[in-house]
């Protein structure tokens, strides 16, 4: 069966069910942040690329810890979690968020951008339930000084043009990361409103 995972450069697409994987670099404005995919249908790839303001002074060169997200860390060999990056970054010009869709037509051989940008957040997970509707979810955290501060759903009923759709910003450290749709029309977004532990109340809505 087919596969489709996603790289920091793009995708790998597999039409052996996970045996062999061909791989495609996406054409990104910031090459090497690709985050999630979705693959309706043959031929067709939605994938969301980006990243967050890097706080340096909190990464350890030894650590063993794989970062998910903005909030999210996990150490593969003790399967432990830490939540929640509490500190701002250090210099404003250092990094900021920045977002990209991007969306192939031919299994990745080309890519068009279909919307970017940067300062307001950056994005998770995506899904699509054919090759027109689509959701994908975004975050940014207030302690960054930015005014998108919270959980972002986007949808496109066309394939091309993404619309916001809700916004959590209730106490602007709303996260979500995970999206999918259960018909055209119909989709669940999850998260946290405030992660900071495994059992931290989750926050998901329907639409």
């Amino acid at each position: 069966g087919r596969m489709v995972q996603t790289t920091s450069k793009g995708v790998c697409i597999s039409e052996t069910g996970g045996e062999f994987y061909k791989c495609k670099d996406a054409t990104l404005k910031n090459p090497g942040t690709a985050r999630y995919s979705s693959s309706p249908e043959k031929g067709v790839i939605f994938l969301t690329s980006g990243s967050f303001p890097d706080h340096h002074h909190d990464d350890d060169p030894n650590s063993e810890e794989i970062r998910l997200n903005r909030n999210v860390r996990v150490n593969p060999r003790t399967n432990k979690f830490t939540f929640t990056n509490t500190r701002q970054r250090r210099d404003d010009t250092n990094t900021t968020y920045q977002l990209e869709v991007v969306k192939s037509v031919d299994d990745g051989e080309t890519w068009t951008s279909l919307m970017s940008s940067e300062g307001k957040m950056y994005p998770s997970d995506i899904h699509c339930w054919d090759a027109t509707h689509c959701v994908f979810v975004a975050e940014a955290s207030a302690r960054d000084g930015v005014e998108t501060a919270g959980g972002h759903v986007f949808y496109t009923e066309d394939g091309e043009t993404f619309r916001e759709v809700h916004t959590e910003n209730n106490l602007g450290s709303e996260s979500f990361i995970t999206a999918r749709m259960v018909s055209p029309t119909e989709y669940w977004a999850g998260g946290a409103a405030n992660p900071g532990a495994v059992n931290a109340p989750a926050l998901l809505i329907h639409s």
